[in-house]
């Protein structure tokens, strides 16, 4: 099969469910997805606000569904669809067919181009049971009398829907400065409801993963606050992906009223178990909520002597910090049980990532490793925390817990000697555990012995880790930050 790059070009169909053209597209190889916005509809199908505000969520919905990956332009479609030809040297262009005039127009000039330019050019039927050319009277013209068009088309079978496209490999144009706030689909002087403009977030710590997040949060097109205690309270810090705001600000509880979304990163202590629901749980469950999730941790499990553990596993936390998280963990869900809160749990193995990993330490002077026999560790990369948070409040799963744990768990010396032998260092030194000088705090890593299952999520919300394994994780996810700090 020749993978080639194929424009798919969207219109009113946005949507990638039964998509006649982006599922043709898909099967080919590479595609371009394209949203153009070619200047306003003559009157009077002139889009209206209220159309416009659903033009901008069905685009950023469009736009999460294929990972962040839709390209949106404003301006000339015919010169625009020309360039993109140019530069990716696009074999092919598919569309699902539009019907009214402006779209026509539109049409027979990217046609002209494509023959020009020795391009296929397809359009599909993907909105009615029947094209408006299928059923015509004997001498080629349109029924004006509906029942002997309904008697004529009974002769002729109806398009059926068809299945989604198994494997979508979208690529963006990283050159494009157009974003869907540059479309001005929403007026700024009309005080539309926020729940209805735009999807908010509150993400409730700003520490390793909620920055990684709120960068993937961002590309799809979501508002996000972020609290911090580091912020002055009344002044919140606003930069273009995010709005920092302090944990104890006044304005917190009516942006929580407002949100869609609630995620916690806040980790328990032994005064309050959860800060968050001691500061606002009465808020959170009186209110509403698509999803709400709380970042845990899989040392709730404690030792189990190496053996797999899962979702179902009787946790037994071998620690106080541990037996903290666990009822931190029983906090939230009460919240589910009591009040009907779509919560998630989502425990996290040892989190790794850029400028967080074993080589920026070797590369700052490690020399040693710890080795502890039949000693396993479970992982997972920054990214791949990301991609599991996005599919659960994609598809939320009202008070379920998932692990994020990559799927091969592994010794630490056999990591980070992998690490130094990819960045050309020597041997670490191997110091057994049992004569090592760690600090009691370090030693309490080495404590729980388990390998963490992942399976769960993988088959319910069929998420696929981009970094399985820490060989993949170090070299592809880590290495090149390494090499270009």
């Amino acid at each position: 099969m020749t993978k080639e790059i194929s424009i798919v070009w969207f219109r009113q169909d946005l949507r990638i469910s039964d998509n006649p053209a982006l599922v043709e597209a898909s099967n080919l190889g590479k595609i371009l997805p394209l949203y153009l916005l070619d200047g306003p509809a003559p009157a009077p199908f002139k889009i209206g606000e209220a159309s416009k505000i659903w033009l901008h969520h069905s685009l950023n919905s469009l736009n999460e569904s294929l990972n962040g990956k839709l390209n949106v332009y404003a301006g000339k479609t015919s010169e625009i669809i020309e360039r993109l030809i140019d530069k990716y040297g696009v074999s092919k262009i598919f569309g699902n067919a539009c019907y009214e005039p402006w779209h026509i127009n539109q049409e027979s000039k990217v046609q002209e181009i494509c023959q020009r330019k020795s391009i296929d050019y397809k359009l599909f039927n993907s909105s009615y049971l029947w094209a408006p050319n299928q059923i015509l009277k004997s001498d080629r013209t349109y029924y004006k009398v509906f029942t002997a068009y309904k008697k004529k088309s009974y002769q002729s079978t109806p398009r059926k829907t068809i299945k989604n496209a198994t494997e979508i490999n979208a690529i963006v144009n990283s050159e494009n400065k157009t974003s869907f706030s540059n479309l001005d689909l929403i007026a700024p002087n009309k005080k539309w409801p926020q729940k209805i403009m735009n999807k908010t977030i509150i993400i409730f710590g700003h520490g390793y993963v909620s920055k990684f997040l709120i960068q993937k949060l961002n590309a799809l097109g979501w508002i996000i606050y972020c609290t911090s205690r580091k912020t002055d309270i009344g002044r919140p810090v606003k930069n273009e992906n995010v709005t920092i705001i302090n944990f104890l600000d006044p304005a917190l509880p009516s942006l929580i009223k407002s949100s869609n979304v609630l995620l916690s990163t806040v980790p328990p202590n032994n005064e309050m178990i959860d800060p968050v629901l001691n500061e606002y749980a009465d808020i959170i469950s009186k209110n509403i909520f698509e999803w709400i999730g709380y970042l845990s941790s899989t040392s709730v499990y404690g030792d189990h002597n190496g053996a797999w553990v899962n979702e179902e596993t009787k946790c037994a936390p071998s620690n106080e910090q541990s037996r903290i998280r666990l009822l931190a963990e029983q906090q939230w869900l009460k919240l589910y049980s009591i009040n009907k809160l779509p919560i998630h749990i989502l425990r996290l193995s040892g989190i790794y990532g850029p400028h967080r990993n074993c080589l920026e330490q070797i590369k700052n002077g490690k020399d040693f490793t710890i080795i502890k026999k039949d000693q396993f560790f479970s992982r997972i990369h920054v990214e791949d925390i990301c991609i599991a948070t996005i599919a659960s409040i994609k598809s939320p799963t009202a008070g379920e817990i998932y692990n994020i744990s990559d799927d091969e768990p592994a010794p630490i010396n056999i990591v980070q000697q992998f690490g130094a032998s990819i960045l050309n260092a020597n041997s670490l030194n191997e110091i057994p555990f049992e004569i090592s000088d760690l600090s009691d705090q370090a030693k309490f890593f080495f404590n729980d012995n388990k390998k963490v299952s992942s399976q769960k999520i993988k088959g319910k919300l069929s998420v696929k880790w981009t970094y399985p394994n820490y060989i993949v994780g170090l070299t592809k996810g880590c290495l090149p930050d390494l090499n270009n700090s």
